[in-house]
């Protein structure tokens, strides 16, 4: 369909190209320098002479009243540096009319965990693994919060392993034993460059989600599943699902929940709160389930050997009870190769002393210490070093700053937050997609173009309904709630879901913004839904609104003579006071209600009730 007349553009503002190609010759008019302009629009001619409009021919859109360039947004997302490529379609919305979809390939180097997540999530990988993000935006498989939060404290904040002296360099050899899911393995490989890395797990079920995590990030790790000792062969690990961290050879249930009991006590206390005994038993014989598994055992001087190591930069031993065999697994002549090592001890029978010893006799410094939280854990770090004095630093100066999360992304979640606040820079709002899906990589027809049909289908994310159920809202976020799902038509909405991360736009807004104005009587201005675009956020705001009506002043009250109408302004200022105590009004309790004070006269109070048609509550409580 072309159009055409004396009514027609003369073109794209600043747009001499996109003018040329749009606005072509009129061959259908004799009049000098007439022209077309190609719609885009493909129709056909219906009998009775209408015109019914088929599709789009090309890759330009109508969204609430706007026509959009699909590949204008999609020009503008490509210029995100986390973004490799990207399609932009429509898509219908649940809160009907289109809605904008971006489907997102992330970039192979500065978004590669990203990458690697869609990878392994196709390849079925990730099936019933639980996924988390760090604190720091790096995205992990774990085995449960609490351990990965605790890990993760002790490992990236404290940085407990770089005390002592402790050092590590780009370029260092790290022996990470007793890896678990590799959290240290991945602190250390995003901090330093070019690193040998070899991990340790015998576990199965916590060497495959090591596997996976150092697989996400592209680290340079030797991975094995296998415990080390003072001698090959097998042996019997206790594993505890709930606490991976206390699995181990020596495994000794009494041990492990004492230990737990102190560790839980010492944090309950800290957080000025104490279970009761019973509460206490119960927890603990649930963390505490545990499973045998039969592992394979190496030394490190085995593993010298079969990779012909002539140095180790850190030996990093947390192995559960393990860790005298492990020293002992090092023969005479593989000590001078082993420059640092950390190890946390636990100290029964003696254990702290013999390694402490040990170590002294082959040349190390020592730094011996114990965490607040451990006390009483028997748990105790050991930091050895005999490095160069040029290049043993101070633990203070040792402590690396966080990398800069600027030019990589970790975790999906990130990647898209980004890209979002990136296009509220560059595009008008309406210009902005509602919803945005990653790929690992986009669809192409045999002639190389995007399949645009062969995309997958997007349904709009329903928060999960049972977060929803546990958060407790006020009355106010209650409302908020309910008009959110019915302008948005969604089954339910968390409080700190995003409004425009829903689906909701600039026009959803406006009716938001009218239903709360009916809700509450508070006139809130449109941007105060942008500013803030959660539930919880746009409450806050409700409420400060409600409290500012509150203390308006009131009017004086102008006398008037009986015998003449009631003015308007008194009218008003009745149906204000009404309102005040009408039970469906949202402001509407005892303490917002206007208050009083004075003697109350009943019979007055009675005579008023049956002129007004009011409906008043005594109270018990005197008022003054």
């Amino acid at each position: 369909m072309h159009i055409g007349g004396v009514g027609l553009a003369r073109g794209y503002l600043n747009r001499p190209e996109l003018t040329a190609e749009k606005f072509i010759p009129n061959p259908f008019s004799q009049r000098p320098n007439a022209r077309l302009y190609k719609t885009g629009d493909l129709a056909c001619y219906l009998p009775d002479g209408n015109i019914r409009f088929l599709n789009r021919i090309d890759y330009q859109v109508k969204i609430r009243g706007f026509r959009i360039e699909l590949g204008e947004i999609e020009a503008a997302v490509r210029e995100h540096p986390g973004v490799e490529d990207v399609a932009v379609v429509t898509t219908d919305s649940a809160a009907g009319g289109k809605s904008l979809v971006a489907y997102l390939i992330p970039d192979r180097h500065r978004a590669f965990a990203v990458r690697q997540l869609l990878r392994l999530d196709n390849e079925g990988s990730l099936t019933l693994r639980q996924r988390y993000e760090l604190p720091n935006g790096l995205m992990v498989i774990h085995l449960n919060k609490s351990e990965t939060d605790f890990t993760y404290k002790e490992i990236f904040e404290e940085q407990a392993y770089l005390r002592g002296g402790i050092t590590i360099d780009d370029g260092d050899c790290v022996f990470d034993v007793g890896a678990n899911i590799g959290l240290f393995t991945l602190f250390i490989g995003q901090r330093c460059k070019n690193l040998d890395i070899y991990a340790f797990e015998p576990l199965p079920p916590i060497f495959e989600v090591l596997r996976i995590n150092t697989s996400l990030y592209g680290l340079n790790a030797k991975l094995f599943n296998r415990g080390l000792s003072n001698e090959s062969g097998n042996a019997t690990f206790t594993y505890y699902p709930h606490v991976s961290i206390f699995s181990g050879r020596f495994a000794d249930a009494q041990q492990e929940k004492e230990a737990v009991k102190a560790f839980l006590l010492n944090n309950l206390v800290h957080k000025g709160s104490l279970p009761d005994q019973d509460g206490l038993d119960e927890l603990l014989a649930d963390r505490l389930e545990s499973t045998p598994f039969e592992c394979r055992m190496m030394t490190i001087s085995d593993v010298i050997r079969e990779n012909e190591l002539k140095r180790i930069d850190l030996l990093k031993i947390d192995v559960e009870k393990s860790e005298f065999d492990v020293l002992s697994g090092i023969e005479e002549e593989d000590w001078e190769k082993i420059k640092q090592i950390i190890v946390e001890v636990h100290d029964f029978d003696g254990r702290l002393d013999r390694i402490a010893r040990l170590l002294t006799r082959y040349g190390y410094k020592l730094t011996i210490e114990q965490e607040a939280q451990l006390k009483n854990t028997g748990l105790h770090s050991v930091y050895a070093s005999r490095l160069p004095k040029d290049r043993n630093v101070p633990a203070e100066a040792a402590r690396w700053a966080t990398p800069d999360s600027a030019t990589t992304w970790n975790s999906p979640g990130r990647l898209i937050s980004d890209v979002r606040s990136f296009l509220q820079r560059k595009l008008p709002e309406y210009m902005i997609p509602s919803h945005f899906l990653e790929l690992d990589v986009l669809p192409l027809t045999p002639n190389g173009k995007v399949d645009l049909r062969a995309l997958p289908a997007f349904d709009v994310p329903r928060p999960d309904s049972s977060v929803v159920a546990e958060e407790v809202l006020t009355p106010v976020e209650e409302v908020v709630v309910q008009i959110w799902t019915d302008v948005l038509g969604l089954a339910s909405v968390g409080i700190h879901d995003n409004f425009f991360d829903l689906g909701g736009h600039s026009l959803l807004a406006t009716k938001v913004r009218s239903r709360l104005r009916d809700s509450f009587k508070v006139d809130l201005a449109l941007r105060t839904i942008f500013e803030a675009p959660t539930v919880a956020g746009l409450a806050q705001h409700i409420e400060i609104a409600i409290r500012e009506e509150q203390r308006l002043p009131l009017s004086p009250i102008v006398p008037v003579s009986r015998d003449l109408p009631l003015p308007l302004s008194f009218s008003q200022e009745r149906l204000w006071f009404l309102s005040k105590f009408d039970p469906e009004n949202a402001v509407y309790n005892v303490h917002n209600a206007i208050q009083l004070k004075g003697r109350l006269d009943v019979v007055t109070l009675e005579r008023t009730n049956s002129t007004l048609r009011m409906r008043f509550t005594t109270y018990t409580t005197p008022f003054n």
